[in-house]
């Protein structure tokens, strides 16, 4: 093939992975040399399965900041599914944590435009997604009933 195929898409929530270049928001962005974004933690403990890492200093930002949001732990990136308190729930384990460690967790984003989304990073303009799009497809339901 000589021509590059589609390289965008409709979706409603926004496409573009948060911090990336695409998206242009800074992981490590401070205001008055504090972290807008990210939290430095020692971890204190790591359930059994390693799929929920505590660490008191995550408690300084309010329940669901890093929901969403990247953790690295041990050279190891994770995506955080929940974060309440000083409790993080991660999507997949890292092995081999002891109490001690250090952690850098990443405030998280749900791809919208309100809260939790582009309205945290003041990044409306570079919102990726089409929440106007029509969720019914006229090609099997037809035109009338859109």
């Amino acid at each position: 093939m000589k021509r590059e195929g589609l390289r965008l898409r409709w979706s409603g929530p926004c496409w573009k992975p948060l911090y990336s270049a695409a998206c242009g928001v800074n992981r490590d962005a401070e205001s008055g040399g504090v972290p807008l974004y990210r939290t430095d933690a020692v971890l204190a403990s790591v359930s059994s399965d390693g799929l929920t890492l505590t660490a008191p200093e995550l408690a300084s930002r309010a329940d669901g900041f890093f929901t969403a949001g990247t953790v690295e732990v041990a050279g190891q990136r994770r995506t955080v599914l929940s974060h309440v308190g000083s409790s993080l729930v991660l999507m997949s384990p890292i092995g081999s944590l002891s109490p001690g460690a250090p952690v850098v967790a990443y405030k998280g984003c749900n791809h919208g435009t309100g809260a939790g989304g582009c309205l945290d990073f003041n990044n409306r303009r570079r919102f990726g997604g089409t929440p106007n799009v029509k969720k019914k497809n006229i090609f099997l339901v037809g035109i009338q009933d859109v």
